[in-house]
């Protein structure tokens, strides 16, 4: 074995110097993992404008398109099954600090499998 990960996404995913800021809502957040994914980065914080503290990094602001919320809730349960789908939206509304970086990290690995 040449000591390569198994999973191997189609392009180099990057941790990008930027914190993701957006409006709280669930379209919203999916619109940052449509961000995420289209860049091919993991933001270094994902906030609500609640949560928004000073920072050194750039904020992009992902403002929320429900055409696109639309089209990333539609892969779930294309590409990834219904138990997917659920488990993103249920883990959303939980009270996890940092709930949506762990999400875009889960949904990276599990499109790359």
């Amino acid at each position: 074995m040449s000591g390569q990960s198994p999973v191997s996404p189609a392009r180099k995913l990057h941790d990008a110097d930027v914190v993701y800021l957006y409006d709280g809502s669930f379209e919203g957040f999916l619109c940052c993992v449509f961000e995420s994914f289209a860049q091919h980065e993991l933001p270094f914080a994902v906030w609500t404008p609640e949560r928004e503290t000073a920072t050194l990094y750039p904020v992009k602001e992902i403002s929320t398109d429900h055409a696109k919320a639309r089209r990333v809730f539609a892969s779930f349960r294309a590409k990834l099954g219904e138990e997917t789908e659920s488990l993103v939206t249920r883990d959303f509304l939980s009270g996890w600090e940092d709930k949506e970086l762990r999400l875009i990290r889960f949904l990276h690995l599990a499109f790359a499998l």
